[in-house]
């Protein structure tokens, strides 16, 4: 007998207009987001890019 895993996609919408920080919690699939500041480096320029962005922190140990 074959064994099968699907993997299942949802589109998830997120807040608008997110504070650094916020905890968003999607129902449909079970997977807790937090809103982070990220930089990276323009290895061009040398020039520091901030930004914010969505990282999934379901699997995420929080235990401070």
């Amino acid at each position: 007998s074959r064994g099968f895993t699907f993997l299942i996609m949802y589109l998830v919408t997120f807040p608008k207009n997110p504070y650094v920080g916020q905890i968003f919690y999607h129902l449909e699939s079970q997977r807790t987001y937090e809103f982070c500041e990220t930089t990276r480096t323009d290895h061009e320029t040398g020039k520091v890019i901030e930004s914010a962005t969505w990282f999934d922190i379901t699997e995420k140990d929080l235990v401070p």
